[in-house]
């Protein structure tokens, strides 16, 4: 199994603990470990958070890992930074919510998106235009909890709705995942 190691802050602690040199130890002892839930958060400066991002970036372009960016608000705040090591990195933003049109240019620029189940319960423009969305994109559940079955229930509900919302037949849409999760095995 591969693991996903990361700093994302839970609350909003003014001074969050972050070691970079931490992160990179840990890399270095899980070769096939992927730095994950990085990205920007309300909860400390945006200016920081780019910083903060950046390093990781860096960190991961050393090691050639895959880095899973989490962000919430405009993607478009994020991009400038993730467009410069995207040529390097493979980068996955994590929960995007964006639109189709810089789901578009992210997609130019060699970074995937990651959709949740979040965007069924959320009044999102991107949940109507799902249709719309000619890039490769992967599925995730968001899924913190520990029950399997409970786990299984989100997934297949996730993948129903994305089969109905893009008209792509669902074995079709499980094939692509299974094509599009390769990112996280090389």
């Amino acid at each position: 199994m591969k693991r996903g190691y990361g700093h994302l802050p839970l609350s909003d602690d003014p001074s969050p603990r972050f070691s970079l040199e931490h992160l990179k130890t840990v890399l270095e002892l899980d070769t096939a470990g992927y730095i994950a839930e990085v990205g920007d958060e309300p909860f400390f400066p945006f200016e920081q958070q780019m910083q903060q991002l950046t390093a990781v970036l860096t960190l991961a372009r050393e090691l050639q890992r895959v880095v899973v960016v989490h962000h919430r608000g405009s993607i478009v705040k994020v991009a400038e930074t993730l467009f410069a090591f995207s040529c390097d990195v493979p980068i996955i933003i994590h929960r995007y919510s964006g639109s189709v049109e810089t789901a578009r240019e992210l997609h130019r620029k060699g970074i995937r998106i990651s959709l949740s189940p979040a965007l069924r319960s959320k009044n999102m423009s991107l949940s109507h235009r799902l249709k719309d969305l000619d890039v490769p994109f992967l599925l995730e559940t968001d899924y913190t909890g520990t029950d399997e079955v409970a786990y299984l229930d989100i997934l297949t509900k996730h993948y129903r709705w994305v089969s109905a919302e893009t008209k792509i037949p669902l074995s079709t849409l499980v094939e692509n995942q299974h094509e599009q999760s390769s990112i996280l095995t090389h």
